[in-house]
């Protein structure tokens, strides 16, 4: 076996321990990657921007993650001013940095994001939370404190009960012909 390139710095963990980051909350973040990519809905040109929290309490939580948590903005139609906000921040929290359209330059870029409690269902029905970013500000706007908590995000109420319904025979019993 050939050692992996990077096994003498990652941190050694047990199986299925990480670090709970609360949603509902804004964080100091670094962007720690980010590529241009396609809405599988909609086809749409989006940017993807892997993200980590860089300051306090929860810093570097994701380093070492499998799943880091992901920001999808989508460039186009009427999510371009959006884009253009999201930039914008970007450009305001990292001084001497304008953005050239160059997506990959955004790595090691800081960021104020807001993270949501996003509730899902596991393979086995129970129902847990994530914490997912919401959206992306200016670190002086975290500083100023003008950046509002998202609301959680809830499975719809249908989604809590099966969806299964009882089979309706088409033909009652005495039709069957081998009865």
């Amino acid at each position: 076996m050939l050692k992996p390139a990077n096994y003498d710095q990652v941190t050694p963990k047990d199986v299925g321990e990480f670090i709970r980051v609360p949603g509902s909350a804004v964080y100091h973040c670094i962007i720690t990657g980010a590529e241009d990519s396609q809405s599988k809905e909609s086809g749409a040109n989006m940017v993807v921007l892997t993200l980590d929290i860089a300051s306090g309490e929860y810093a570097n939580a994701f380093k070492d993650s499998q799943y880091p948590p992901k920001y999808y903005q989508v460039v186009e139609g009427n999510s371009i001013e959006f884009f253009k906000g999201m930039i914008t921040a970007i450009e305001q929290s990292n001084p001497g940095y304008t953005w050239d359209w160059n997506t990959p330059g955004l790595v090691n870029k800081y960021c104020a994001v807001a993270f949501r409690e996003k509730e899902y269902r596991t393979n086995d029905g129970t129902i847990k939370t994530i914490a997912e970013p919401a959206w992306i500000r200016s670190l002086q706007a975290l500083r100023e404190g003008k950046i509002p908590i998202p609301k959680p995000k809830r499975l719809a109420p249908d989604s809590y009960q099966s969806i299964a319904q009882p089979v309706q025979p088409i033909l009652a019993e005495e039709e069957l012909p081998w009865v």
